[in-house]
């Protein structure tokens, strides 16, 4: 590290979405977050890094894809339906716009000339976003990993060592079979970590994954420069700590740059003033469709239309705002730990473009500046050697509400764990009564169902029907298939059934 730098950064986007598939609506409100989430933040983001590379920065990121986002991404189901809504979305806001007063029409225009963009780049890429995330990881400028196979929160899962591994290898192959590499680094799902699970990440030759801030301090041996620079455990795990106070800077739509009145709002959809005639000819539901026009304005309900003009300004401020707060904590932290800091700074990717308009533009600024600065430098997590690490023993965490499991085990949710014990020893117990079918089929239902969407969604009163739905059907659906394997009775109609459904993780 040069004499010069007083601080180091360290970016890391987690892009995950649960693997929905409802084949008997044209746009149902679930399918939406994946097509939204491409729009809005996957695509918005690879155009971003391209154009980075194209002009030559000099830059770093990582990116974590979850294996439930990439069984979507290479499915054409989905490519054929994402196409679909794009040329819907257009349609619409090609009709609105024309019978439009001066600033409705304006706020519409500039949506519908995105979206025109990134449709012209979809089909540009013949719909092949895997292949352009390809090319940006052989840039060396992204590096990517990937998490578990369904987004399973482990620590809830220490019950059972075989399904924890089966979340992880499984993820590894789905990586694997796309992009032709295992990854050396993993994001764990909601950063949760358990004691000891260092010890099955190393069988997986995971080299690093990212951690809150209080699984250091609340840690054995903690290190000597806490949570400004990465540790390791006994089992050489680089540990890399979330800095809170910066990441909340763009993290917090309350107290960071996401809240700034001048950014588009995320909650008001105009698809709510649509009239029933309308919504019956685009056949689309009285749900948020991506009519984004407004600003945040304030805490009221009026809101003004959105000045793209005005929001760009904001985002240069912004980005220089985040510069300076970067120096201002290097400076305040080097003079207690004697080394140069380095700031680990890991987000949901769907934050930037999605839950928050100009966030790739505000990203695409701050790395333009600090390619041109001496003082700060964006690292890799392989970067740091492992000899100038010290070591830890982190404490059982996660980043979820109050920085443990609160959001995945409130009440109405508890039951899932009990159940999912009791299926995975009976499945342990059949397993050697191998029926390739069947037993892959099982497998992949209580993988489904120990995903942490639905548990999330349930907590935070979002989708509570459609997440206590999953839940209760693939629980079901695992029961009744263990339950073949156990009289060595085979529903193949029920395996067919349930393949048809969801068909992702076909290797197993």
């Amino acid at each position: 590290m040069s004499d010069t730098i007083n601080a180091g950064i360290i970016f890391a986007l987690h892009a995950h979405l649960p693997y929905v598939r409802i084949p008997d609506k044209k746009f149902p409100l679930q399918e939406l977050w994946f097509y939204q989430a491409l729009t809005e933040s996957y695509i918005p983001l690879i155009l971003c890094f391209r154009e980075l590379i194209e002009e030559k920065i000099n830059f770093n990121i990582t990116f974590s894809i979850s294996p439930t986002l990439l069984s979507m991404l290479s499915d054409d189901y989905y490519k054929i339906k994402y196409q679909a809504y794009l040329n819907t979305l257009l349609e619409l806001l090609k009709r609105k716009t024309l019978n439009s007063d001066n600033g409705l029409k304006q706020s519409l225009t500039g949506l519908a000339d995105n979206v025109q963009k990134i449709s012209n780049f979809y089909i540009s890429v013949k719909k092949d976003i895997i292949g352009e995330l390809k090319k940006l990881s052989k840039s060396g400028k992204i590096n990517l990993i990937t998490t578990s196979a369904t987004h399973a929160l482990l620590p809830l899962f220490r019950f059972s060592d075989n399904l924890i591994r089966s979340q992880i290898e499984i993820g590894q192959l789905v990586f694997k079979k796309e992009f032709g590499f295992v990854p050396d680094g993993f994001w764990l799902p909601e950063m949760g970590y358990y004691a000891n699970l260092d010890t099955i990440l190393d069988e997986f030759n995971i080299k690093y994954t990212f951690l809150d801030a209080h699984s250091v301090y609340l840690g054995q041996d903690r290190p000597s420069y806490g949570s400004f620079f990465p540790s390791i455990t006994n089992t050489g795990l680089k540990i890399l700590p979330r800095d809170i106070p910066l990441s909340n800077t763009i993290w917090s739509a309350r107290t960071g740059y996401p809240g700034d009145y001048r950014y588009r709002e995320f909650h008001f959809d105009y698809t709510y003033s649509l009239s029933e005639s309308e919504l019956n000819e685009f056949q689309i539901d009285r749900i948020p469709f991506g009519l984004k026009i407004y600003r945040i304005t304030g805490n009221d309900i009026h809101k003004e239309y959105y000045n793209h003009e005005e929001a760009m300004e904001t985002v240069k401020v912004h980005s220089e705002d985040f510069i300076n707060k970067i120096r201002e904590r290097a400076l305040l932290i080097k003079n207690h730990i004697k080394r140069t800091p380095v700031f680990t700074l890991p987000f949901d990717a769907e934050l930037f473009g999605h839950w928050w308009h100009e966030g790739p533009e505000f990203l695409k600024q701050v790395i333009k500046k600090i390619s041109i600065l001496k003082d700060i430098a964006l690292f890799s997590p392989t970067d740091l050697r492992n000899k100038n690490l010290d070591s830890v023993i982190p404490a059982e965490c996660s980043w979820g509400r109050e920085g443990y499991f609160k959001s995945w085990t409130n009440p109405e949710c508890m039951w899932i764990y009990p159940e999912l014990a009791h299926l995975d020893v009976r499945y342990k117990n059949v397993i050697s009564k191998i029926n390739t079918q069947a037993s892959a089929q099982a497998i992949k239902e209580l993988l489904l169902a120990s995903a942490s969407d639905w548990t999330f969604l349930i907590s935070n009163n979002t989708s509570v029907d459609y997440g206590k739905m999953r839940l209760a059907e693939h629980i079901n659906a695992a029961k009744k298939i263990i339950g073949g394997l156990e009289s060595e009775i085979t529903d193949h109609g029920l395996l067919t059934e349930r393949h048809a459904l969801y068909p992702l993780f076909d290797f197993i």
